[in-house]
């Protein structure tokens, strides 16, 4: 698993890099409040069905999830799921495979029960993330254009409850890219869990 990261986090930075050169560029960035509508983007939906992802209502009042879908530029994607109990947290990683004929299908799953600091900690920098990304949707929403826009490559969601209020963020176009941010950030604690 630590080499499917690392060959990933490589094709994500390289990707990155060529679309947007700056902090302060302002990325495509797809921005909502409430639930994601699950069955509107085919390719995502496909990984998302093969994962089995639930609406977030069904995580408890706070929880993440991130799912990396390759599209056709690889066979491999994952989902992150986060959630705060009481008095633990768990982050479980589903790792999916693609195959042209079956298309995708889990291929490995793992659960890793951390401290409610840790939840928290990737929870805050997560909501950062979001709040970074709400900030972008407002300046394109306002008339603003994008200085990088995503035609194909890697989707990336963000989804976040905290309360009973859902947010989500879509694309990935851009080094600087809040949902890039994300994905370095819980690739880098499974990673680290996994022993390096």
């Amino acid at each position: 698993m630590r080499a499917l990261f690392a060959i990933l986090a490589a094709v994500t930075l390289l990707a990155g890099s060529a679309r947007a050169q700056s902090s302060d560029s302002l990325p495509s960035i797809r921005f909502e409040q409430g639930a994601y509508p699950f069955d509107t983007e085919q390719e995502i939906s496909a990984v998302r069905r093969a994962a089995e992802i639930r609406p977030m209502l069904g995580l408890g009042p706070d929880a993440f999830r991130f799912t990396f879908d390759a599209g056709s530029a690889l066979r491999k994607s994952y989902v992150f799921e986060g959630r705060r109990g009481r008095s633990s947290a768990t982050l479980n990683v589903l790792w999916l495979d693609r195959d042209g004929a079956v298309g995708w299908h889990p291929s490995r799953h793992r659960q890793f029960r951390i401290t409610l600091a840790e939840y928290d900690s990737l929870a805050a920098s997560i909501d950062q993330e979001l709040q970074r990304g709400e900030a972008y949707a407002v300046r394109l929403n306002a008339g603003e254009e994008p200085d990088v826009i995503c035609v194909d490559g890697f989707d990336l969601l963000a989804e976040r409850i905290v309360r009973g209020r859902e947010v989500w963020m879509g694309d990935s176009c851009g080094v600087y890219h809040p949902n890039e941010e994300i994905d370095r950030l819980l690739r880098d604690f499974v990673l680290d869990r996994l022993g390096g």
